[in-house]
């Protein structure tokens, strides 16, 4: 098991509850879709100042139109 993960069978309070004892951080946990708005809103505003994140945000529409076809 990595560090990090879930113990398969582990309830998720008891999980919690041995990471706090052990001092461990917990990780913050965000859906995928929140996760990918925010890397966006982030590239758009960088593209003003950074031709990389524009790169990364021309590829990014372009990967979302795609996966709209």
């Amino acid at each position: 098991m990595k560090y990090g993960e879930k113990e398969q069978g582990a309830s998720p309070s008891a999980w919690l509850f041995a990471h706090q004892i052990l001092a461990r951080p917990i990780p913050k946990i965000v859906r995928a879709d929140t996760q990918a708005r925010a890397k966006r809103a982030e590239l758009e505003r960088l593209a003003a100042i950074s031709t990389r994140a524009a790169d990364e945000l021309r590829d990014l529409v372009y990967a979302e139109d795609q996966a709209r076809l």
